[in-house]
């Protein structure tokens, strides 16, 4: 199987460090917080 390109790799790390930030920003706890919610942080993370 293709290994997927570094850059897309490099990406996630930084996808989470910036959802943790917008959790943080907004007051959401990341450990009891809604799939919804997650996923909407994860959306927002992908546009920056």
């Amino acid at each position: 199987m293709p290994k997927a390109p570094a850059c897309g790799e490099q990406q996630i790390p930084i996808r989470f460090e910036i959802v943790e930030r917008l959790a943080a920003q907004r007051s959401i706890d990341l450990q009891s917080a809604s799939l919804e919610t997650l996923d909407q942080l994860w959306d927002i993370a992908k546009g920056q």
